[in-house]
């Protein structure tokens, strides 16, 4: 059945409810108690009519044996009489009794006065027989004339009639007893009780047969009640769970029925079964549809099913967007035109619309404030994807190598870069497959004689960052200081031939020393002014980085609904992976450059090492956890250090999350404090790859990565030893280090116990 007859059905039903209907669950009651009242009534008629009629048929039967009791005294007597006291013959007796008298089971006997039994018709089996032999009743009992009930001696019930009769003349000295069994007096009640019984099963089984056929019915339309019932509610449910509403336009009548979802989605209450047209004018937006129009041309351009979206007013008075499937139907009845409406809540997907267009807006100006400040980066800043791509340069880097400024560079692979530039002294191509190390520092000759010294480190998708510095000038100072090399050295050959022009020459390579200490001193400067401005640039990337991966979260989770294709999330997750990479790149390379700069001050304060340990040990615990790395901590309790807590737990950090880092699944990490004099050390073992004897002497300094070789995805930055090992000088403190290739590393970290905090060299 369509939706719509559906809703029809219900309002009609709805509104056809009568007062019957309302008593049907009482009638449907009160069947059960006159069916149980009837049977009732008509069962203890039958009993107290069968009862009656036994007593009626016991007593019929009592006068009957009373009677040949009488007719057998008459009898005897006048036998007697006219034998001379004789006493009569079983046949003189029996001949002058009716022929009927004897049946039905009944028996007669003559007793004497001793209660031994004469005669008995029909005959017993002996003549001497007592009457206690046959009958079990008192004596008192039988010396009274009439009918009485008994029991024979066998326990059978019996009627007994007894009359004196005299047996000589003139006495009383015998009795005759007229015995019937009470089964055979009460035959023709048990057929009568028989056929009322049979009456009674058959009017029982009729009436529970209308009953059962009464309840059947009932239990029918009580399913189908319930049944339609939960349809309607079924329906119902479903509308509300799926934000939809269903509406009925009689437009003949200029009258609209609405469900209950389409009530609540527009927050309104219902007072009635239909709507009039001006209502529902006055809830639409007079901007976005026009009802008379849209069915006009649904009728002109004979469309059956159309979609329109539209606002309507909201019970709190805001204004709800509607996407309305309006469909085109025809009462069969009375040929009326009507059209069939089904309402989806819009909003949100208006608002998240809305939202995703701020946020791309948002977006596109993070990436142009991205670009900008990379752009206005001195050096030249390029980005290469994990496929040797190029993702984004700036000016500097498109003016050195006379690049075209408004070409698009993006997707150009390194080799063809290096055959476009046609760059000699270039680093070797970055190939898959080749083992290429995370950071690397080469120096690349331009087309116009001028050098730069390219600084590239590996970014966390695979792909690597480049910094470009133009050093010609220090080219040339250090091609001069050869040079100068070269003649002092010559200056000292020559010595032996001219003092003077020794001093000549020591004076000149003084003047030399003195350009170079000079120049040195400015490539210092320049080194500090870089660090400065890393650290200043860092600081200025934070800000969109933040932003990207902010943004690209909230899509991801889907905060405000799905983004309408896989592909989009792919991105957006490729996008907070790049981001996130990069933002950690900047953070450590920001938090080394605000320790070279000295911008890191220590707020010192008693510290149990103990407690530090374990604090440093919860930090890491889940990285451990998911490699499977077992951590033990050993000693450190009561030993009290002066340093900041904040600064040297994050240096223990940096050295715990190398040691998990280089650790294979399954292996062991071990940090232990032992006091030794006026200093604490603080070992922190791992039994994980190792670092190899030539790299030892390059542990701790910034940038360098000892474990090229690996290719498990466990590499870093370079910059957590360095790091560290910063931070534990700043509290007068020292690193050493202790490894060996596939056995593992000891890194300890010694500390005095009241140390004074120092500047960095």
């Amino acid at each position: 059945m369509p939706a719509n007859r559906i809703f029809s059905a219900h309002l009609g039903g709805a509104r056809s409810k009568s007062g019957l209907a309302k008593a049907e669950p009482w009638v449907a009651r009160l069947v059960p108690v006159l069916i149980i009242f009837f049977l009732s009534l008509a069962g203890a008629s039958a009993l107290y009519h069968l009862t009656t009629a036994r007593e009626e048929t016991i007593r019929e039967a009592q006068l009957d044996l009373e009677v040949v009791a009488a007719m057998l005294q008459s009898a005897i007597e006048n036998l007697s009489s006219d034998n001379g006291a004789a006493v009569p013959s079983e046949l003189a007796l029996t001949s002058r009794l009716p022929s009927n008298a004897l049946s039905h089971g009944r028996f007669f006997a003559l007793i004497d006065a001793e209660g031994g039994i004469l005669y008995a018709a029909p005959s017993l089996t002996t003549a001497t027989k007592k009457l206690s032999d046959v009958l079990s009743v008192p004596a008192r009992q039988l010396a009274i004339s009439g009918a009485f009930q008994a029991k024979l001696a066998s326990g059978q019930d019996t009627l007994v009639a007894a009359r004196p009769v005299a047996l000589a003349r003139g006495t009383q000295n015998g009795q005759v007893i007229v015995i019937q069994p009470l089964e055979a007096a009460l035959a023709a009640w048990f057929r009568r009780m028989q056929s009322i019984g049979t009456l009674l099963l058959t009017l029982g089984g009729v009436v529970a047969a209308l009953g059962t056929a009464f309840y059947i019915q009932s239990a029918r339309a009580q399913e189908a009640d319930l049944i339609c019932s939960s349809m309607t509610d079924r329906l119902d449910t479903a509308l509300n769970d799926a934000r939809c509403g269903l509406w009925e336009w009689d437009i003949a009548h200029g009258r609209f029925f609405w469900s209950n979802s389409m009530y609540a989605l527009v927050a309104l209450e219902r007072y009635g079964d239909v709507l009039s047209f001006s209502d529902i004018v006055a809830l639409i937006h007079p901007q976005d549809v026009d009802l008379f129009e849209l069915a006009q041309r649904m009728f002109a351009e004979k469309i059956s099913m159309l979609e329109h979206e539209f606002r309507m007013r909201h019970g709190d008075g805001s204004w709800v967007w509607l996407r309305a499937r309006l469909q085109l139907t025809v009462d069969a009845p009375s040929h009326a035109p009507r059209i069939i409406g089904v309402v989806n809540d819009i909003s949100e997907q208006k608002h998240l619309a809305e939202q995703t267009q701020r946020a791309t807006k948002e977006s596109q100006r993070a990436d142009l404030r991205l670009c900008d400040a990379v752009n206005s980066i001195s050096e030249a800043f390029v980005l290469w994807d994990a496929q040797n791509r190029l993702v984004l340069c700036n000016a500097k880097f498109r003016s050195f190598y006379d690049l075209d400024a408004e070409a698009d560079l993006s997707g150009l692979h390194y080799r063809d870069f290096v055959a476009q530039t046609q760059t000699g002294d270039m680093a070797p191509p970055r190939e898959s497959g080749q083992m290429i190390p995370d950071c690397r520092v080469y120096e690349v000759q331009l087309a116009d004689d001028r050098w730069l010294q390219v600084s590239e480190r590996r970014t966390s998708d695979g792909g690597f960052v480049s910094i470009g510095t133009d050093i010609t000038t220090l080219k040339y100072q250090e091609t001069r200081l050869i040079e100068s090399e070269r003649q002092l050295i010559q200056t000292v050959t020559d010595l032996s031939k001219s003092r003077h022009a020794l001093q000549v020459k020591t004076v000149e390579l003084a003047e030399l020393a003195d350009n170079y200490r000079d120049q040195r001193m400015a490539a210092e400067a320049a080194n500090r002014a870089k660090t400065e401005f890393l650290a200043n640039m860092s600081h200025e990337l934070r800000t969109p980085l933040n932003a990207i991966i902010g943004f690209s979260e909230i899509m991801e989770q889907r905060l405000f609904g799905t983004l309408g294709s896989d592909r989009y999330e792919e991105y957006v997750r490729h996008i907070k992976g790049s981001g996130t990479g990069l933002l950690t790149i900047i953070n450590d390379i920001l938090e080394m450059s605000r320790i070279e700069a000295g911008k890191v001050s220590l707020t010192p304060s008693r510290i149990d090492v103990g407690q530090l340990i374990e604090t440093t040990v919860h930090s890491v615990r889940s990285e451990a956890e998911a490699k499977d790395i077992a951590i033990h901590l050993e000693g450190g309790h009561q030993t009290m250090i002066t340093a900041d807590d904040m600064v040297l737990r994050h240096a223990l950090l940096q050295l715990m999350r190398n040691a998990i880092k280089f650790t294979p699944v399954g292996g062991t990490a071990v940090i232990r404090a032992r006091q030794c004099g006026s200093a604490v050390n603080i070992f922190i073992e791992d039994n994980g790859v190792g670092i190899s004897q030539e790299n030892l002497v390059r542990f701790g300094k910034p940038f360098e990565v000892l474990n090229a070789t690996l290719c498990n995805g466990n590499r870093g930055s370079g910059l957590g030893a360095a790091i560290a090992r910063s931070l534990v000088e700043l509290h007068g403190g020292s690193l050493r280090v202790r490894s060996a290739e596939g056995v593992g590393t000891v890194v300890m970290v010694h500390l005095p116990l009241a140390a004074e905090p120092r500047a960095l060299n």
